[in-house]
């Protein structure tokens, strides 16, 4: 828990420069934490899953400030965010996960903060994965899985004009 605590708190304090030239790292540091901590489901990794996401919402707002003030927009263009979205959508599917509605929340975060170029593809990717059973979820889990994801795509279509969404017809025929 003190890692991801720290983190938080680090990503916070530090200049918006320092995110921006560690991001590729710090992204999948975050992934790590919330991976870990849902593995193990006792109750002592809660605490620890519930400060990982409070990173990732952290990181999400710095995101954002770095989006409004123009910075970062190479650094962002090679984000790959598939696994935390992924790790994100289990949990939100997981009826048993205690932490389903942050990491419900969390998720939302990312959508608002990434932008649906940042969101679209590792939606399909996870659609995909879980359509073709290599997403390590069986049954209903992996149904439940698909239905997050796909909440989250419908969440990202309708947070952001359709200009802003490149793939708007691509999309659709994925959907049908």
């Amino acid at each position: 828990m003190e890692i991801a605590s720290t983190l938080s708190q680090y990503l916070g304090l530090v200049k918006i420069h320092t995110i921006e030239g560690n991001l590729s790292e710090i992204i999948p540091l975050i992934t790590r934490l919330i991976g870990m901590s849902r593995k193990t489901r006792t109750e002592l990794e809660l605490p620890t899953l519930i400060a990982a996401m409070s990173a990732a919402k952290v990181l999400c707002e710095r995101i954002l400030q770095m989006r409004a003030e123009n910075i970062g927009e190479r650094a962002l263009k090679n984000v790959d965010l598939s696994f935390l979205i992924r790790v994100l959508c289990k949990i939100s599917a997981d009826d048993k996960a205690k932490a389903k509605p942050e990491a419900s929340f969390t998720l939302a975060r990312l959508v608002k903060a990434a932008g649906p170029e940042l969101i679209i593809r590792p939606i399909y990717f996870l659609l995909v994965m879980e359509n073709e059973g290599r997403g390590k979820s069986k049954g209903s889990q992996g149904a439940k899985t698909k239905a997050a994801a796909l909440d989250t795509l419908t969440y990202t279509l309708l947070s952001f004009p359709k200009e802003e969404i490149d793939e708007i017809e691509e999309i659709a025929r994925w959907v049908m």
